[in-house]
């Protein structure tokens, strides 16, 4: 279904989630594989681009994340669709002009692609030769060229973005993380996620349960009322003394 925004307004989003995706990764690249203690150790909050890290980058350089992002998205515009062998080939091409940085799962997948493997099968040879779980963020790094290619078409943007992180990626928990992320970016994009989900509450309106939102408050039965419902529960209920009454949920970010 077509989102009711006027064209300038999405071409605008548009660049916006590809920029804001280069930029964020520009920040972030210094800190690369490091935890939290050793980034706050040597950087304190970075609000700022920074150079050096584990990449050594310049200041302001993206690395494999919006290197592959471009791949996908000129892709998607060359092709007027999505075309999966295009886009390995394309990461192919990326990967043998010497890139800076390329994940271990990301490279022994492009070097078997390489080696004659089939596009379609090279994700799959990588997850048996390298022999543990496949399911890192690399796939979910440089999806988004599918949520404004599908934006508005849920059922297209699914089936898109589990194709395209099989690519690289064996295992579909990667795929349904790029689902997830591309389902946010559609409400993000169609300025309906405000509007369906509550802001998260705050340090001061945890304290004040009232002045919080109703998806916050954590619902909990009276002390009364779990006593009596005990010796109804279930066996297992009534060993860890919780009683069995549904905890509602939040009503998640629902795409246009």
């Amino acid at each position: 279904m077509p989102l009711p925004l006027e064209t300038p307004v999405l071409r605008d989003r548009f660049r916006g989630t590809l920029l804001g995706l280069a930029a964020g990764e520009a920040l972030g690249a210094p800190a690369d594989f490091l935890t939290a203690e050793q980034i706050e150790e040597r950087f304190g909050v970075i609000t700022e681009m920074l150079g050096g890290g584990c990449h050594g980058v310049q200041l302001g350089e993206a690395t494999d994340a919006t290197d592959m992002m471009l791949c996908l998205a000129e892709s998607l515009a060359d092709t007027a669709g999505f075309h999966p062998e295009d886009i390995m080939h394309r990461y192919l091409a990326w990967f043998e002009s010497g890139p800076r940085d390329v994940s271990l799962t990301v490279r022994t997948v492009l070097l078997s692609f390489r080696s004659g493997t089939h596009w379609d099968l090279a994700s799959r040879r990588a997850f048996e030769i390298l022999g543990s779980p496949a399911a890192g963020n690399g796939s979910l790094m440089r999806c988004a060229p599918l949520a404004l290619l599908f934006c508005g078409d849920a059922e297209a943007r699914h089936v898109a973005s589990q194709r395209e992180s099989t690519l690289t990626h064996f295992e579909r928990l990667a795929g349904w993380a790029c689902v997830a992320f591309n389902d946010l970016l559609d409400a993000a994009i169609a300025a309906s996620c405000a509007r369906t989900c509550p802001p998260s509450p705050t340090p001061s309106t945890r304290k004040t349960s009232a002045s919080a939102p109703p998806c916050a408050r954590r619902w909990r039965p009276s002390r009364k009322k779990s006593r009596a419902r005990r010796s109804s529960s279930t066996p297992c209920a009534r060993r860890s003394g919780r009683c069995c009454a549904p905890t509602p949920t939040r009503k998640p970010c629902a795409s246009p």
